[in-house]
């Protein structure tokens, strides 16, 4: 083990920050971690992933629970992927795809919804009865076709703001996601 006297004084802040990182993860808190550009966030990232990896393995898989990395960017999530060389307990995406995973299957719920986003107006009152058809995310452009809706990448985000108002699916992202990390969060914040 290296002397915390022989580290300089960066080495020094990062080890205070990993441990404060793993002590709000050990105490179940939520937590930020900020810092300037080539300060290390993706290694403290790809170290906290690594302890639960260790330390949380044998508990998660067992209750066939993953940890949830969101990102902006494939690059990104390709990143993480090979960090952690595509740990089974790490479900590293994007967070249109995060977002149309946890919604995709609650199709009453998303027809109900889409009627309520404002850019789908127009469009929707082209057709008689939305529940003969299909909601699906594929590349992102939004349009109806003949029995089914493809949703646009913004629509994605507004829709999972939408159902997570259902206690329901609040309940079976905690139970499936305990732990939740997103990675450039001020990108998803302001692009959303």
């Amino acid at each position: 083990m290296v002397e915390i006297s022989s580290l300089n004084s960066a080495e020094i802040a990062s080890r205070k920050a990993m441990d404060k990182v793993f002590s709000c993860i050990e105490n179940k808190k939520n937590f930020v971690l900020e810092a300037g550009a080539g300060a290390g966030k993706t290694y403290s990232l790809i170290q906290t992933l690594k302890y639960l990896i260790k330390t949380r393995e044998r508990e998660m898989l067992g209750k066939y629970q993953s940890i949830a990395c969101i990102t902006y960017t494939n690059v990104a999530r390709d990143e993480i992927d090979s960090r952690t060389d595509s740990h089974p307990l790490v479900f590293s995406t994007t967070i249109h795809s995060f977002c149309w995973n946890l919604i995709k299957n609650f199709q009453p719920k998303l027809r109900e919804a889409l009627s309520k986003i404002k850019s789908w107006e127009s469009r929707l009152s082209q057709i008689k009865d939305i529940g003969n058809y299909h909601i699906e995310y594929k590349t992102g452009y939004p349009r109806i076709e003949k029995d089914h809706i493809s949703l646009g990448h913004n629509d994605v985000i507004s829709l999972t703001i939408y159902l997570l108002e259902y206690e329901k699916l609040r309940k079976l992202l905690s139970i499936r996601f305990p732990i939740i990390f997103i990675d450039e969060y001020q990108d998803s914040a302001t692009r959303c």
